[in-house]
């Protein structure tokens, strides 16, 4: 669950609902999200296209994880929301 509902998260108290305090815990990750539609015909549909028929996935409901690694770290997630639209978003370790 990503909840970006702010410092004071009513998502966050009540998952935490019963729980000793809601205290913040600060993991230095920045993180990005967004939309992104998929153009009709491009290389990129394409390829999900393909991603979809070699799993045999149905309907518009292809995601897509990427992890990183030590040298690389950072994580990656899209998931088709609606056809030929994504929403994603981008995990990596803050250099700050």
């Amino acid at each position: 669950l990503l909840a970006c509902d702010g410092v004071h998260s009513y998502i966050r108290q009540c998952m935490q609902e019963g729980s000793e305090g809601s205290a913040l815990n600060f993991t230095n990750q920045e993180a990005w999200w967004g939309t992104t539609p998929v153009r009709p015909g491009s290389a990129l549909e394409q390829e999900l296209l393909h991603i979809a028929a070699s799993r045999k996935m149905q309907g518009y409901n292809v995601g897509l994880v990427v992890l990183g690694t030590s040298q690389n770290p950072g994580s990656f997630y899209a998931n088709e929301v609606s056809k030929n639209v994504y929403s994603w978003s981008y995990f990596v370790e803050s250099e700050s």
